[in-house]
């Protein structure tokens, strides 16, 4: 018993032990370096990232701002790169080693890295050669800012952790302004288990669009099957994307089918396909799980693995302290008992005669009832105060 009563005294400190490496460990994770950019001049006609109206050949310089908003110092990588299409539309950028043959050519940054510490912030120049032989419209590229490789977790849960913002660079070039968007086809495909059209769109004007209209799906004979709202983001020039559009509601049997798409962009512009496709076997009962070579993956960060440990032992520990007080609160009535049944048991020369024992006030109720005895009283009473 006596060992009970000091585990008792330790597991609390132990526990409290536990919490606060678990908190010295989350607040270890949180001190990390992050970076911004933005335009630091009044160059660039926008306050969020940069727009030029220049003419083939001029040369523009300017200045990009980097913020190191975080608590911890580190180091970034400045490059520049092109701008792309994304699959939905919308501008994405590729990686640091894509080659580059538009905006992300025409920059040339003063430095490629900087060290920063946390709020300090430090003005970056570059310059703009805009090629004398371009055409007219819109071009888009954008300045990064990659933080160095950070090694997270332990073990074998070890990774290399980069993050990386982007600000975008546009150049507009005087000219006539040209609007056309083109479908190509229409091709029926799986993606995340679900029955898909990919929409081969291809912007060929020199304007960035945002198309937006209807496919219609009907049946072989005609019979309208759905009508689906389709909004494309940002669609930059001289590009081209495979629009993947999901079919709603169940999965198409077997067979051909009947398509139309109509959308509408820009000032006027209208861009109509009529085709057909055929679904076949293989794609009409689309399964629950990923199809082969499609396989997708949910990839927990190692530092929130560790995390997790730490929480589980903390979790364990707040268990084995739950089981102990329960124990010694069984031990403490077990105790009150027999003392109550040595209070009530008959003095020396007296009768052998043993008085019952009215039962003890439960547990839960330990903080509103208090146990005491009447003089001259052969029980012990449990009074409610």
């Amino acid at each position: 018993m006596r060992f009970l009563s000091n585990a008792l005294r330790v597991v609390p400190a132990a526990l409290l032990l536990l919490l606060l490496l678990t908190t010295a460990r989350v607040a270890q994770a949180a001190g990390e370096a992050s970076f911004s950019v933005r335009p630091a001049s009044t160059q660039s006609t926008n306050a969020a990232y940069f727009v030029y109206d220049a003419e083939p050949g001029q040369v523009i310089q300017d200045d990009v701002l980097v913020i190191n908003t975080g608590d911890a110092p580190g180091t970034v990588r400045l490059y520049a790169l092109d701008g792309m299409t994304g699959p939905t539309g919308g501008i994405v950028f590729p990686d640091a080693d894509a080659p580059r043959s538009q905006v992300g050519a025409w920059v040339q940054l003063d430095e490629t890295e900087v060290t920063l510490g946390p709020g300090e912030s430090r003005t970056v120049g570059f310059t703009v050669t805009v090629p004398r032989e371009l055409r007219a419209g819109h071009h888009v590229g954008g300045i990064a800012a990659q933080g160095t490789a950070v090694n997270e977790g332990s073990g074998q849960f070890q990774v290399n952790v980069q993050t990386r913002v982007v600000t975008a660079v546009q150049v507009n070039i005087p000219g006539p302004a040209v609007e056309h968007l083109t479908i190509n086809g229409v091709t029926p495909s799986v993606q995340s288990s679900k029955q898909t059209l990919l929409l081969a769109l291809r912007n060929d004007g020199n304007q960035m669009v945002k198309p937006q209209g209807t496919v219609t799906i009907a049946d072989g004979e005609g019979r309208e099957l759905h009508s689906i709202p389709l909004q494309v983001h940002t669609f930059l020039p001289d590009t081209a994307i495979e629009y993947p559009l999901m079919i709603p509601g169940e999965a198409l049997a077997a067979g051909d089918y009947q398509v139309v798409v109509d959308l509408q962009y820009g000032a006027q512009g209208t861009a109509r396909y009529e085709g057909t496709f055929t679904i076949p076997e293989a794609q009409a009962a689309p399964e629950s799980e990923a199809t082969p070579g499609e396989q997708s993956a949910t990839v927990t960060a190692p530092a929130e693995q560790g995390l997790s440990i730490w929480m589980i032992v903390a979790v364990a520990g707040a268990g084995l302290l739950a089981g102990l007080l329960l124990a010694g609160g069984g031990l403490l009535i077990w105790r009150r008992r027999a003392a109550v049944r040595r209070s009530e048991a008959p003095a020396a020369g007296q009768g052998s005669g043993v008085s019952p024992i009215r039962p003890l006030v439960p547990l839960s109720h330990a903080n509103t009832v208090r146990i005491r005895q009447s003089e001259g009283d052969d029980e012990a009473g449990a009074t409610q105060w």
